[in-house]
């Protein structure tokens, strides 16, 4: 097996080791309504692949004023309400943890607001669980933490990533990708912002299927001897399944809520991070393949079964495995 491809299936099956959409992010907000009295919001997405389900740790001096409550809407996330009272000293210097974000591979958003109005953001992972709130910090602007989420829910979205590199397979390195990109970008731009600003709506879990359903086709386009029409129009294609794959952005906003204040900001960060991690991806596949034939492994002189069929039928095999997963989210 030559070595592109072989570099191409290992990352496809480490792909599929993963939930199918990892940042279906959380959100812990603890809005302080007196002094140490803390109102808290748990939102955690319905559609999760793991069964390690994340679980916010307060610190330990603050006590329970009113017992969670717990609320759902069908498809989209679960949602918890109670109150706290941390004492006068309140959450300064206070230590908040996720719990489980390591096997459940999800984000959280943190976000404190005190009562004099100050605001704190914090974007918690598996390699960052913990936060420490100082009041004499600077608090983070809106748009760099929605930044950093847009990246993250790109690069580390198997689905949305997989139909990126289908792309750059069907079309190649050219200047057809760029308008093909830039067509995919307008897509799903319009759908994001629209759904984020609930102006447009749709099930989450339809919207999660359907992502996965555009992957089949897609991979069914690769392997087309003849190519169908939108096949023949790429960017037409690209186009049409970015106001998709929009909508499954718009979800993952939609799960965490846009910040109260900034929500313009907010937006723009998070979509200006999806093109940025796109623009990366492309960047690193053209290095990687010029490397490749800088050492003598020369992907476009590559066979058929190589270079094509073998990406599409792992792209198709993927797609077919989480449009299955997601059928029981849309049952839910």
């Amino acid at each position: 097996m030559k070595l592109p491809a072989l570099l191409l299936m290992l990352g496809l099956m480490a792909a599929g080791t993963a939930i199918a959409h990892p940042l279906a992010p959380a959100l812990l907000e603890l809005r302080e309504t007196d002094t140490g009295i803390h109102d808290v919001l748990w939102r955690l997405s319905a559609i999760q692949g793991s069964q390690s389900v994340p679980v916010p740790v307060l610190p330990a001096h603050c006590r329970t004023l009113q017992a969670p409550k717990a609320s759902m809407a069908p498809g989209a996330a679960v949602t918890t309400h109670w109150q706290i009272d941390c004492g006068d000293h309140g959450l300064n210097g206070a230590v908040i943890r996720i719990e489980n974000l390591t096997a459940s591979a999800i984000n959280v958003i943190l976000r404190i607001q005190t009562s004099q109005g100050l605001q704190f953001q914090a974007l918690l992972d598996a390699s960052n669980p913990t936060y420490k709130l100082s009041l004499d910090d600077q608090p983070i602007s809106a748009f760099r933490r929605y930044l950093v989420l847009g990246i993250n829910h790109l690069v580390f979205g198997p689905d949305h990533l997989l139909f990126l590199l289908a792309l750059i397979i069907l079309i190649g390195l050219s200047r057809s990708l760029i308008w093909t990109l830039t067509a995919f970008t307008v897509g799903h731009s319009i759908t994001l912002c629209l759904a984020a600003l609930n102006l447009i709506r749709a099930n989450p879990a339809l919207m999660e299927f359907a992502i996965a359903a555009s992957l089949v086709l897609v991979a069914r386009e690769l392997l087309r001897s003849q190519p169908s029409p939108l096949g023949r129009a790429p960017s037409v294609m690209a186009f049409s399944f970015g106001l998709l794959h929009g909508m499954g952005f718009a979800g993952a906003l939609q799960q965490v809520g846009l910040p109260q204040t900034g929500v313009v900001s907010a937006l723009i960060g998070f979509n200006l991070g999806i093109e940025l991690a796109q623009i990366m991806i492309v960047a690193a596949v053209t290095l990687l393949t010029v490397c490749l034939c800088r050492i003598g492994y020369n992907w476009f002189q590559l066979g058929y079964a190589m270079k094509t069929a073998l990406p599409a039928y792992l792209i198709g095999s993927l797609g077919i495995l989480w449009c299955l997963e997601r059928l029981t989210a849309l049952h839910a």
